[in-house]
């Protein structure tokens, strides 16, 4: 099976990026945000509930504006509790 390398290098120049389908996904940057925790508090918390199963996990992409390229990015949702 061959790679089209041209669609990936297109892929990765659009400014779509690749975002979680749904509602309530949230980012780091957004956790850190909406509690009372630090910085490094809340990358522990969000690595514990990971770890539990708590929290989804969508490892995505997302037009960057500072540096003017797609870039990575992780988004998170709270799984439903049955």
């Amino acid at each position: 099976m061959a790679i089209n390398w041209a669609k990936n290098i297109e892929r990765l120049n659009s400014q779509e990026g690749n975002k979680p389908e749904g509602k309530d996904w949230f980012t780091a940057s957004e956790f850190i945000e909406n509690n009372t925790y630090g910085v490094t508090k809340s990358y522990k918390q969000l690595k514990k509930l990971v770890g539990e199963g708590t929290l989804e996990v969508f490892r995505g992409s997302q037009w960057n504006e500072k540096m003017n390229q797609c870039t990575r990015k992780v988004w998170y949702k709270f799984k439903s509790l049955k």
